[in-house]
């Protein structure tokens, strides 16, 4: 484990035990509340450990004091150096100190709904679970960041959504994950920054949003193998663009994906012989859609990649390589795709070489 995880780890232990639960049912105001005229007290409350001793496990950069429910400051129309109050809290520690007994058990008890019916700020109630439940939630508290991270590991999410609801979304992704799964909370947020990086001003996030609206559509795709309709090998123009959750993505017609399942004899085209399980409807082999020339290069194309031309069967470990495995075992399927395909991607005006195509993964 890296050393500064190690110290970070040890000084959150020290922050556990100074503010454990029972303090927490005995803590003053001035125990709990950034007040810089007492530089001393200051530094050993409640908040400026949260914020600042143990910003090494997770900022809270952005937003006012506010966000403490209590705090001393001044204001542009009152520079009157006072105690100011957030509006949920009465003018009163003990609204505050009730809502941190709230938030600690129902984070110990994994009360989903009550961490997000509390009315302690997202991001603060956010650090506050990471530090004292580490191997349970995750330490990143800014909505940018955990789309950034969402988006790059193409999980399906609505950027929109609460705070708590995306960060769940990268833990049952951690927990599904057998190399991240001993990890604790905090040792997989800083593996998710040590591989993404934080994302870039002005991020483009019509790529991810295409693979995730395509992945959202799995379920449509899905649906029904009777009375799908056949599609000729002619050029079409580019699908049109909607709104989604995701962003804006190119409209896909699932019944082109079906079509070209069907077309495939629901086999794995990079290898017929390729093992899969039966469908729901007990007589078709499963396999999954995908689109050869990914759909994410849509605006690089003056013809529509959703066709079934650009369409092909693949079993879930053929499809899934294409997308996470290594440059060798995904070229080698590209190679057996490209081939059976070449010609019929010329005819819907879809040119493109095979090492053009490698690039594109």
């Amino acid at each position: 484990m890296d050393k500064n995880i190690i110290d970070l780890e040890s000084l959150r232990k020290e922050f556990t035990k100074r503010f454990n639960r029972q303090k927490l049912e005995t803590m003053t105001i001035n125990e709990y509340s950034l007040n810089k005229q007492d530089n001393a007290l200051s530094k050993e409350s409640f908040c400026y450990w949260v914020e600042t001793k143990l910003r090494g496990l997770g900022s809270m950069q952005g937003g006012t004091s506010f966000k403490f429910g209590t705090y001393f400051g001044e204001e542009k129309s009152d520079p009157t150096y006072k105690r100011r109050w957030n509006n949920w809290t009465n003018e009163s520690f003990e609204t505050i100190r009730a809502a941190l007994i709230e938030i600690y058990d129902a984070g110990e008890s994994e009360d989903i709904e009550s961490i997000k019916k509390s009315k302690i700020s997202p991001m603060f109630k956010g650090k506050i679970l990471s530090l004292y439940f580490p191997h349970r939630y995750l330490n990143i508290f800014s909505k940018e960041h955990l789309c950034h991270f969402l988006n790059k590991l193409s999980i399906p999410h609505n950027e929109n959504g609460d705070l708590v609801d995306l960060r769940e979304k990268l833990i049952a992704y951690k927990q599904a994950n057998p190399r991240f799964a001993k990890m604790t909370a905090i040792e997989f947020g800083h593996e998710l920054y040590g591989k993404y990086g934080r994302p870039e001003k002005g991020e483009e996030q019509s790529e991810p949003a295409e693979e995730l609206y395509e992945h959202s559509q799995k379920n449509e795709i899905n649906r029904s193998f009777k009375k799908v309709p056949n599609f000729s090998d002619v050029p079409e123009d580019v699908p049109e663009q909607i709104s989604t959750s995701y962003g804006q993505v190119y409209k896909i017609d699932p019944a082109k994906s079906r079509r070209a399942i069907i077309d495939a004899a629901f086999t794995c085209e990079a290898d017929e012989n390729h093992e899969s399980f039966t469908r729901k409807n007990g007589k078709d082999r499963y396999t999954e859609a995908h689109h050869l020339i990914p759909r994410s290069y849509q605006k690089n194309y003056t013809k529509s990649l959703d066709v079934t031309a650009n369409i092909v069967s693949l079993c879930s470990n053929c499809h899934n390589c294409l997308h996470y495995g290594s440059a060798e075992e995904r070229n080698f399927i590209l190679d057996e795709l490209y081939e059976d395909r070449k010609s019929r991607l010329d005819d819907v005006g879809l040119t493109i070489t095979l090492n053009e195509l490698k690039k594109l993964y």
